[in-house]
Order: C-alpha cells, then structure tokens, then sequence
C-alpha cells in the first residue's frame, strides 16, 4: 500500500515538472496578461514609448534640466492639471512628459523675467518706449507661449486627422469586403496610412491585443484624440457590435456621414470669406490701386499749377 502511494506521488510529480518544464514564454507572457488591469496596460505602453526616448541627448537634457523644476511645481501648485491630457492629444507621448513641459514654462519665464531686469533699467532711461513695453511683455510670452504651442500642435493633429478620416473608413471597407476581418483590416490600414491616424490605430490594436476590450479601446482613442466625427465613428462601431449588424455597412455610412459633414463645413468656410476678405482689401489693396491710378493725375494736376 504505501509502495502504490509512493508511485502515484512520483508519477504526479513527474507529470508537474514536466508540465513547468515545457512552460514556454509564450504561456508565462498569457498567464501576466490576465493579471493586468486596463490601467496597468496603459501605464506599460507609456514607458515601453519613454523607455524607447530615454537614450536621446534631447531627452537626456529635458530629464535634466526642465523635470525637476516642473515636478517641484506640479507638486506645490495646479500648474499643469491638463497637460497630460493636452500632450495626448498633441500627439507628445512619450516625447515630453507633464513635470517637463511645465519645466519648461518655469524656466523660459525666469530667463525672461532675468532679461527683463537687466535691460529694463537700462532702455527706460533712454526714453525707449516700445523696447520698455517688449521688456515688460518677455515674462509672460515666456509662460503663455508654450502652452499656445501645445494648443496649436492639437489642433494641427486634430485637422490631419479629420481630413485623412474618411480615406482611412474607405480603405478599411475595402478591405472588408474583400474578406478580411475588421481587427486585420484596421491592422492592415494602419500599416498603410502614416500620420497621427495610423499612429491612433496603431496604439489601439496594440491595447486590443494586450487584452483590453475592443469597445474600451474605441472609446479611448475617441477621448485621446477629442473629435467628434471619431466619437460618432466609435459609438457607430459599438452600437453594430452589441446589436450584431455588420460593420462595414455601419462604417460607409459613417464615411457618408463624415465626407457630408466636411462638404458643409467647406461650404461655410466659402460663404465666409467674403466677408474676411473685406478688411485686408480695404487696408491693403485699394489704397495701393488708388495710389496707382491718381498719382500720376495728381501729379500732373499739380505740375500744372492747379489746386494742389
């Protein structure tokens, strides 16, 4: 009896080592995976892409010089709440973090303000007025300014992005119809379309395919990107994949939708540049043209010895 124990307690240990023994990394990788939350997944890609720029002298001197300062910052004050938000949007992750960015900020308006000290005293006393005022501007165009270009760098992604949209909706029916699946379409899309499009896509098969839901996934790229032809796109995608209906029906409608929309907002655009065009006409070019063809009448008039 106790030989019998004996040889089914070797027999299953054998079967175990056996089984870890042949574990592949594959397997280990699967079982971590399941143990990660949807935040854990987005913290990992944040510093794979950071991991990726560390070794940059760029990056090395923003780590350096502007980091410390902009942490301290952050830490004391509500200077920079948004930014992270804001550099996501701008396309800036893993380029710039947020305590560099406000760095940044804080150190252009020391230098400013430094600047400013110096030659203020200086320029007053010559009586320079316009450079006085410049001076006194220098601090806070230092502040304000990278902040104005963060804003216009999401706004210049959000553009590019609304204009190759409907192009990107078409390629992936395409190839839809052809008997690809949506997720190897998207895939497939992406590996063809650059710009901040691909790059959206890109990341978000990456979170499809370390385990986050396709319809998290949607609704996280449509609340990085803040558009919202994307937000109508996402929300159409999930209602057809709850109600079971196709996709590629669901995403050409979309891209009717969306190329209608940008028709209009042309047609606006048109209507309105008439009416801007008014004040650069009547500031540049008429006085110009009425220099052009009285001149020469005026001159003449004079030459002759009338009124003028």
């Amino acid at each position: 009896m106790w030989l019998a124990a004996v040889v089914c307690w070797s027999i299953t240990l054998g079967v175990a080592a056996y089984f870890l023994s042949t574990r592949t990394a594959r397997d280990i990788a699967l079982g971590r995976l399941e143990e990660l939350t949807q935040d854990e997944i987005t913290i990992i890609g944040r510093q794979e892409q950071e991991r990726d720029l560390s070794g940059s002298p760029v990056r090395r001197l923003l780590q350096a010089m502007f980091a410390p300062v902009g942490n301290a910052l952050k830490r004391t004050s509500g200077i920079g709440r948004d930014v992270d938000a804001r550099l996501v949007r701008a396309g800036l992750t893993g380029v710039l973090t947020a305590g560099e960015f406000v760095g940044i900020k804080a150190v252009a308006f020391l230098f400013f303000a430094l600047v400013c000290a110096v030659g203020l005293p200086h320029f007053h006393a010559a009586g320079n007025r316009p450079v006085v005022l410049l001076l006194i501007a220098l601090p806070l165009v230092g502040f304000v300014g990278p902040d104005l270009a963060l804003n216009h760098l999401v706004r210049q992604r959000k553009r590019q992005i609304r204009k190759r949209l409907v192009d990107v909706l078409d390629l992936i029916v395409l190839c839809m119809e052809a008997g690809i699946g949506f997720e190897a379409a998207m895939a497939r899309t992406a590996e063809k379309v650059s710009g901040p499009v691909g790059e959206e896509l890109s990341q978000m098969l990456g979170e499809i395919n370390h385990g986050k839901a396709r319809a998290a996934a949607f609704r996280d790229m449509a609340a990085r990107v803040q558009l919202p032809e994307l937000s109508l796109l996402v929300a159409a995608v999930n209602q057809a994949d709850r109600l079971g209906t196709g996709l590629a029906e669901a995403l050409k409608a979309q891209a009717n939708n969306i190329r209608e929309r940008n028709i209009r907002v042309a047609r606006e655009a048109a209507a309105k540049l008439s009416v801007k065009i008014v004040f650069p006409l009547v500031l540049c070019i008429f006085p110009a043209l009425f220099i052009v063809i009285l001149g020469p009448a005026m001159i003449a008039i004079q030459n002759s010895g009338g009124p003028f």
